[in-house]
């Protein structure tokens, strides 16, 4: 589902986990818990931050195909506010944004990481300027990792192995103890979005 407002698309996430388990089916994504298996990062969540429309639309259909529920943001500032809403497992960052770019926007993540004392949350940068020195500046800015556009699955996977942990290994775990349908408490979660304005 592609929405030109991404406010709509913070407030339309399914509130209970009956909402979540249906869009799921809706996507064609699952049938059933063995099919989730296969999913690398099933119930992972990815905020996704792009200004240009088709970059963010390409790369939202690419994480949801391997299960990440994404959340995307149009600039740095809104992804700030999203942040300060919802815990994610890595941030895709754009660098070159209006309002507030991604070195800014990370910047502040950070800052508000060390302030309230919590994990640190992997940023891994994407840009179309690949020129020698852009790296360095990401990760002076506090990213992670770095990506260069255009980018393919094949540059993208290995990266997201690298710095979140694969879904296979916690749902695995669960297979072990109770009906094997048990879901961790993250799945049962209430998405708050920010107002809209």
């Amino acid at each position: 589902m592609l929405f030109s407002d991404r406010s709509a698309a913070v407030n339309s996430l399914p509130e209970k986990p009956a909402e979540r388990e249906t869009s799921l089916y809706q996507r064609g994504l699952a049938n059933d818990l063995s099919s989730l298996r296969s999913l690398p990062f099933f119930g992972r969540w990815l905020l996704l931050v792009d200004d240009n429309d088709f970059n963010a639309m390409l790369a939202f259909r690419l994480m949801q195909a391997l299960g990440f529920e994404v959340i995307t943001a149009a600039n740095g500032a809104i992804a700030l506010q999203i942040f300060e809403r919802r815990q994610f497992d890595v941030v895709l960052m754009d660098c070159q944004m209006p309002v507030m770019d991604g070195y800014d926007a990370t910047r502040a993540i950070r800052e508000r990481e060390r302030r309230i004392s919590v994990g640190r949350t992997p940023v891994i940068a994407v840009t179309g300027y690949a020129f020698a020195g852009n790296r360095e500046k990401c990760l002076a800015a506090g990213m992670d990792d770095f990506l260069a556009k255009p980018y393919a699955l094949s540059d993208l996977q290995p990266k997201l192995l690298r710095w979140v942990r694969p879904a296979a290994q916690e749902i695995s775990a669960l297979s072990g103890s109770g009906s094997g349908t048990d879901l961790p408490s993250r799945f049962t979660q209430t998405v708050f979005a920010p107002p809209v304005e």
